[in-house]
């Protein structure tokens, strides 16, 4: 069994989620991009072409995330701190184009493939949660925020288990 293929799916989880506590601390946020980073050039070495595009594209989206959370940590001394955001969003687009190519890979398998379904549908939840919290001065709203996030997620890891279970199918 390739074990760099699993240690990469775990990696990139621990940074995702990390990523996810990036909304509470910049610092963490930062953290879980270097390790989503660090097993997506992993995964990217283990796939097909088509995975090893579509990890390279994530990973380009979140390096810029990266940024983002630099400079929402460092500009949010300032008052700037929706710079970051601007990057956030950048990032996400580039992650969704290069989930898109990952779930193309034959390499993931069915499982993988279901997977990464779950991770797009995650990253829209994670979405639709920030836009809600920019609402929190009204009443419940940090709550119903909150439970989509948790939601979101839930999605993600239910998302990448699958794909890691593909990476064994497929071995």
């Amino acid at each position: 069994m390739n074990t760099t293929r699993i240690q990469s799916v775990t990696y990139i989880l621990v940074g995702s989620v990390l990523q996810f506590a990036g909304s509470v601390s910049n610092f963490l946020g930062m953290l879980g991009f270097i390790l989503m980073i660090i097993g997506l050039l992993q995964l990217a070495k283990t796939v097909d072409a088509k995975g090893a595009a579509g990890a390279k594209i994530i990973m380009i989206g979140a390096c810029i995330g990266a940024v983002g959370s630099f400079l929402g940590f460092i500009l949010g001394f300032m008052g700037l701190g929706f710079i970051g955001s601007i990057f956030a969003i950048i990032a996400l687009i580039a992650e969704v184009v290069g989930y898109l190519m990952l779930q193309n890979s034959a390499s993931i398998g069915q499982n993988g493939k279901s997977g990464i379904m779950m991770i797009l549908i995650s990253l829209a939840v994670g979405f639709i949660a920030a836009v809600i919290a920019l609402l929190s001065f009204l009443p419940f709203v940090g709550l119903i925020a909150s439970i989509f996030a948790a939601g979101a997620i839930c999605l993600l890891l239910f998302g990448w288990m699958k794909v890691q279970q593909g990476l064994i199918e497929t071995n």
